[in-house]
């Protein structure tokens, strides 16, 4: 979490400008597909977002669920705040799917990787 506040906060500068939200959703896509250069870059970042989020979902500690994903929206929700009251980037909704996702992803090959080994123990005897 530590990486993640690095990363999103503290390694950045306040943005000269107006502060914006963008609460379209889905929108760098959209513009990737007319063709739009800078729809290209912000796409690529949301996808940026969902890698970086999946050690959250792998390294969460509660392992439920309900859990994780009640604290990933929280922890991405103040994110955005905080980007945005300090104005160090946008504030997107776009941002909070991304982050939430990898995190859900991440929980989720956890499971599945936690339920073959128990799998493979108990086939072999390991228990």
């Amino acid at each position: 979490m530590l990486f993640l506040l690095w990363l999103t906060i503290l390694s950045r500068q306040a943005r000269v400008g107006e502060r914006i939200i963008k609460w379209e959703l889905f929108w760098a896509y959209r513009a990737w597909i007319a063709g739009e250069s800078f729809g290209r870059t912000e796409s690529i970042q949301n996808i940026n977002n969902i890698l970086v989020f999946m050690p959250f979902g792998v390294l969460f500690p509660g392992k439920r669920w309900r859990a994780l994903l009640l604290t990933a929206v929280l922890f991405s929700v103040g994110i955005e705040v905080i980007q945005y009251a300090f104005n160090l980037g946008w504030c997107e909704i776009d941002d909070v799917i991304c982050n939430v996702l990898g995190a859900a992803i991440g929980f989720g090959l956890w499971k599945l990787i936690k339920g073959k080994a128990n799998a493979f123990r108990e086939k072999d005897g390991f228990l």
